[in-house]
């Protein structure tokens, strides 16, 4: 939470999840439920970072099939589907992020540098994680059809900038890590990774 989504397609089955059509309520819903969740704290000093999802246009599907191919124009993308994420960034630094389940131009939304790393960290100024939703990561090979295996698939949502991939380890694997080990993978990939997921846990109080 908070989910993001603009819903324009009433075949979209979690239409019920959205906050509507409307960009401009759902940044306004998005951010007040990030600033509820993240300006909270336990008695114990523990906090909780917002993951909103599904970023983005995961109500555009081909025919509002759940993670079906969304072809969404560059522009609308950013300006309907991606203004509650902005908003959330911009106004309550939104520390966490779910992309969707849908491709783009041929690329899984999990495994794409342009979407989690170009737009949403370089132009929307996001620095917190990008974690996968449910098995999104290793979908991309088995539902999808790209890379050639799941070491392959993993590496490229990690160089993309997914740090954690949920809920299980798959396609972020012994294999990938042997890669890691013997040098085949850049370990420059897997350290910015690792800073990001220990400065979530130093914020969060998890080392208090």
């Amino acid at each position: 939470a908070p989910v993001l989504d603009i819903s324009m397609d009433s075949r979209m089955g979690r239409q019920g999840e959205t906050y509507g059509e409307d960009p401009t309520l759902a940044a306004a819903m998005g951010s007040a439920f990030t600033k509820g969740i993240q300006g909270s704290e336990r008695c114990d000093g523990l906090k909780a970072d917002a993951v909103a999802k599904h970023f983005m246009g995961f109500h555009n599907s081909l025919a509002g099939v759940h993670g079906a191919d969304s072809m969404t124009p560059p522009r609308q993308l950013q300006e309907i589907y991606g203004r509650p994420f902005q908003a959330a960034i911009a106004e309550e630094d939104l520390h966490g992020v779910m992309p969707c389940y849908c491709t783009f131009d041929g690329e899984a939304a999990s495994t794409s540098k342009g979407l989690l790393t170009e737009i949403l960290r370089n132009e929307m100024g996001f620095d917190g994680l990008a974690v996968s939703d449910y098995t999104a990561v290793e979908n991309a090979h088995k539902v999808q059809g790209l890379f050639e295996d799941l070491a392959e698939t993993g590496f490229a949502a990690m160089d993309a900038g997914m740090d954690m991939e949920w809920p299980k380890k798959s396609a972020y694997n012994d294999e990938l890590m042997e890669q890691f080990h013997s040098g085949q993978a850049d370990v420059a990939v897997l350290d910015r990774i690792c800073k990001r997921i220990l400065e979530a846990k130093f914020r969060m109080g998890l080392f208090e």
